[in-house]
């Protein structure tokens, strides 16, 4: 907005200008219309104007407090000139007078905002301070575009501050503020998908900010605070918070060191990214060195504390194969905390990212990895029946963590263990009081996901998995634990558990669970029973399960399970259960294992057959080798032999080599399915010059895909 220039005294258009842009700026922040007359009710200055219509709306003054008591230390009073007014002589007035009423109707009326009002606009008569929680308040404001708003008003007092129209100039508290609420915008977790921008934007922005605070030498200084907020705004990328980083060293002035919350902040920018967790372990490792050479244990401006360990301890975590790191960070820890530096205590997150570690898949030696979560776990019980320290108590996401290691564990009892760990979690919730051990629907379908994967014995495994499953039903009904709720994760372990079995009636019995979740998901009297809806897994288990059983009609039963995934995934659009490459793979094993005369078998080639031609003619789905093999099998298994099978054969070995899908199994499966002659007559027509039933020595181009 353009300036007019006054023609009169000074006073009227430092007042008069100055006014024209902070009521310009207050109008952009909170969308008033302000009023000369607006003015004359305020507190008699620019700031005071601020201070009233800023505190006159939604009043922050509370959230605003604490900043504004830091104000009052670090700021001196600057006074704007105020405006002459004349003094009007206020006569006399009876006091049952209708506007002495009047006044006491509207007194109070607003008596609930008059102490409020009344110390907003003693603070505003600082037009600094003013500036300052205006730009606070933007900043916590949250709302879309208030960072924009704030930058544009720290703007606006700084040019005419430089014109000669504003007494005081912005300081590093005002620039602090603009960072902050750029800071805040970036780190949003509620932005829409089309203003992701947004966030890149505020980042550049913030650092744009700090670089002019560090060049421009008439502009106020940064601080730490400055280079760590805009390292808050940087947290998604680990580089520019080194550059941060640089930037402090190689500040001009020379008064500004990194602290805690910087070093914290770096770590965390690169614990964010897929291999940084050497990064952050070497940064911790600098803020503890830079720590010895200050010998500051007294000030604690640098110290490595227990978030700095835990956020390098959770880098290392979701590194792949890297729990032995994790493992080694946290007994360093634990012995610096037993050497006297309580600042580096281990706390239950240290705990639980190092379990957290052991569970992941990529751990190779899992039977080593469910051993040591389950130590740590008992370490953590021990310490805190010695200590009590709540902070090292076990909850139920380091018990989770354990369940989860266990279930992944080829070792004989580790589904037992997972069983144990449940059981003590419910005692202790009875008996004790425990709600930080309140079983929830993830705990059960860890401890069902342990049974489903036991090798132990897999019909014992099934029964166990199904009486956790009624477990969970029945504390649900009962009201004991009304929070629990199963998932499709949670039906899908048992009916997995079922499959695996090949018990008699196994297969039957996991389809019957099928059906109620779709019952439950039908015409469930809970809400929260859209959780329970079928998905393709719980499909594809149920279909695996026929495959793998001796049930005579198997092959019928996968068919119809796969037609009803086609039907529904298209004609009632529910893209939730839309059969994949696995889905067909096991409709495909179904029919190659069926059982049966010779017209069982025949209906069921005729399926395998249908299923196979579906799958190849899918536009988004793509086969495997095991797809091939399968079928190979199929053809072997249920087609009669003769020329018309050897150019099925034929066919189908010429499309696998195509696709660069053949490896071993593949090549086992067409050898198996002909004679010699044919066999090599088929490898002949694909195009090898060679003829071998080693893979290795067909051509590469066979076997470019076969990975997959």
């Amino acid at each position: 907005m353009a300036q007019r220039r006054w023609t009169g005294r000074r006073g009227n258009k430092v007042v008069i200008v100055a006014l024209w842009g902070v009521c310009y700026a207050s109008t952009h922040v909170h969308g008033f219309v302000t009023t000369h007359n607006a003015w004359q009710r305020g507190a008699g200055s620019v700031a005071g104007f601020a201070s009233n219509q800023l505190f006159s709306h939604g009043d922050p003054a509370s959230s605003s407090s604490s900043s504004s008591s830091s104000l009052d230390a670090s700021h001196e009073t600057a006074k704007l000139r105020p405006r002459r007014k004349k003094a009007r002589k206020s006569s006399p007035q009876k006091p049952g007078s209708a506007s002495t009423r009047s006044r006491t109707a509207k007194a109070s009326s607003s008596s609930n905002n008059n102490n409020t009002r009344q110390r907003s606009i003693e603070a505003g008569m600082d037009p600094l301070k003013s500036l300052n929680m205006n730009l606070d308040h933007l900043a916590k404001s949250g709302e879309e575009g208030s960072a924009e708003r704030a930058y544009e008003l720290l703007d606006r007092i700084e040019a005419l501050y430089k014109e000669g129209y504003y007494d005081v100039q912005p300081d590093t508290v005002s620039y602090n503020a603009v960072l902050n609420a750029h800071a805040m915008s970036s780190s949003s977790k509620s932005l829409s998908p089309n203003k992701k921008d947004n966030k890149h934007n505020n980042n550049n922005k913030a650092l744009e900010l700090l670089e002019k605070m560090v060049s421009s030498p008439d502009i106020a200084n940064p601080n730490i605070v400055s280079y760590n907020t805009v390292l808050r705004a940087s947290s998604h990328d680990a580089e520019q918070a080194e550059r941060i980083l640089q930037m402090i060293h190689d500040d001009p002035n020379q008064n500004v060191q990194p602290n805690t919350i910087t070093y914290n902040s770096i770590m965390h920018a690169w614990a964010q990214t897929p291999h940084g967790a050497s990064k952050a372990e070497a940064y911790l490792r600098e803020m503890m060195a830079l720590h010895h050479e200050r010998q500051t244990d007294d000030d604690g401006t640098l110290k490595a504390d227990n978030i700095a360990f835990n956020t390098v301890l959770n880098a290392w975590a979701t590194t792949p194969d890297s729990a032995d790191r994790a493992e080694a960070l946290l007994e360093h820890m634990e012995r610096l905390y037993q050497a006297g530096n309580v600042h580096v205590r281990p706390d239950v997150y240290s705990y639980a990212s190092v379990m957290k570690a052991w569970a992941s898949p990529s751990t190779k030696n899992r039977q080593v990895a469910a051993q040591k979560a389950l130590a740590l776990l008992e370490r953590m019980e021990r310490m805190y029946q010695e200590t009590g320290n709540p902070d090292i108590r076990p909850n139920v996401i380091t018990y989770t963590s354990v369940m989860n290691v266990l279930a992944r564990s080829p070792a004989v009892g580790s589904a037992q263990q997972a069983q144990d760990l449940l059981e003590t979690m419910l005692d202790k919730y009875r008996k004790e009081g425990r709600e930080d051990l309140k079983p929830d629907t993830i705990v059960f379908s860890s401890v069902m996901d342990a049974w489903a994967k036991c090798t132990d014995d897999q019909a014992f495994a099934a029964e166990r998995a199904l009486e956790v499953l009624q477990t969970m039903l029945d504390c649900k009904e009962s009201g004991e634990l009304p929070h629990l709720q199963p998932n499709a994760r949670t039906y899908c372990s048992v009916i997995y558990a079922l499959g695996r079995s090949r018990a008699y009636g196994a297969a039957e019995r996991a389809h019957h669970l099928l059906d109620d979740m779709e019952r439950r998901h039908a015409f469930g009297r809970h809400d929260d029973d859209e959780a329970v809806a079928p998905n393709t897994w719980v499909y594809n288990a149920v279909i695996d399960g026929y495959a793998r059983s001796s049930y005579i009609g198997k092959a019928e039963k996968a068919y119809i399970l796969l037609r009803k995934m086609e039907m529904e995934s298209v004609e009632n659009n529910n893209p939730a259960i839309a059969p994949d490459v696995i889905t067909y793979n096991n409709v495909l094993n179904a029919c190659c294992n069926a059982f049966g005369d010779a017209t069982f078998q025949q209906k069921a080639f005729v399926m395998a057959l249908q299923t196979f031609k579906t799958l190849h003619r899918a536009p988004h789905i793509r086969q495997t080798s095991v797809t091939y093999s399968l079928f190979l099998k199929c053809i072997r298994k249920l087609a009669p032999a003769g020329n018309e099978r050897d150019i099925m054969l034929r066919k189908t070995f010429s499309f696998c080599a195509s696709e660069g899908l053949v490896n071993q199994v593949v090549l086992n499966q067409l050898k198996t399915a002909c004679n010699r002659e044919t066999f090599y007559d088929i490898l002949t027509h694909c195009g090898s010059s060679i003829v071998s039933t080693d893979v290795t020595e067909l051509p590469q181009s066979w076997r470019r895909n076969a990975k997959r």
